[in-house]
């Protein structure tokens, strides 16, 4: 280093009884240094199981809110987009069909990121003005009840398309509306019929709430990570958050089956 910004080689005794000059100022062992503060303290997260637990409880909870509200929110826009998938109106049955192809055909975590960075990011700045109102979680449920709700779209259409064609014929001779139709004959004939495939969209639905993580919510994945960082513990931590997800998702299929 001395010759390349120098230019010349270092005299080496010059240099080394230079260092011996502040041999004195140099701490040694014997001077005997007191811990300081930070090297006392201890972290105070994920330390033993029971810490452990705690977290992922934690994380189950916002996995579950997640889970709850987008599947209802889901259904009611799925049945509304799956109605208007079937409809007589050629613009209707367009712009629904167009939304579930294009929301199908786009992969959930590039949804997260329009919600997050982009649609949370105008509301926030422009219509709240500055102020965050649409967080994280708002933007995680913004994108899974949009995605959700075009695969129930195509359930609910597919149950539409199931029932029979005199069932429409039957409530036209009575002088019943179709919409009037819909309501009191078709869709529930039509969601009994889709139980099944609706009950496995609600089951992808946990499943992809663990892809939240990525904007900052901390779900049951997103917790599993950090105890990975924090412990070294690379296999554990995702083995005690995948028994968390099976037991969500047993009890949740269990419900919908009754």
């Amino acid at each position: 280093i001395s010759k390349k910004w120098g230019g010349v080689e270092p005299d080496l005794e010059v240099l080394l009884r230079s260092w011996a000059d502040f041999e004195k100022y140099i701490p040694h062992e014997e001077q005997g240094f007191k811990p300081t503060d930070v090297q006392n303290e201890k972290s105070g997260f994920a330390e033993d199981i029971d810490q452990w637990i705690h977290l992922f409880v934690k994380g189950a909870v916002i996995t579950l809110e997640l889970g709850v509200l987008t599947a209802i929110l889901a259904l009611l826009l799925g049945t509304l987009i799956g109605v208007g998938s079937t409809s007589a109106n050629p613009i209707v049955q367009k712009l629904s069909q167009g939304y579930i192809v294009v929301v199908r055909g786009t992969p959930l975590l590039v949804q997260l990121f329009i919600a997050y960075f982009g649609i949370a990011t105008v509301f926030n700045e422009y219509l709240a003005g500055g102020t965050e109102i649409m967080g994280a979680f708002g933007a995680a449920l913004l994108a899974l009840v949009v995605n959700t709700g075009a695969y129930n779209a195509e359930t609910v259409r597919g149950g539409i398309r199931s029932v029979g064609k005199g069932q429409w014929e039957a409530a036209a001779s009575l002088g019943m509306s179709r919409i009037k139709t819909l309501r009191r004959a078709v869709l529930p004939q039509a969601f009994r019929n889709s139980v099944a495939s609706l009950g496995n969209n609600i089951v992808v639905l946990i499943k992809d709430t663990s892809l939240v993580g990525v904007i900052t919510l901390i779900e049951l994945t997103f917790t599993a990570r950090n105890i990975m960082y924090q412990t070294g513990q690379p296999f554990l931590p995702f083995i005690v958050a995948a028994v968390f997800y099976l037991v969500i998702i047993t009890v949740l299929d269990q419900v919908v089956k009754l």
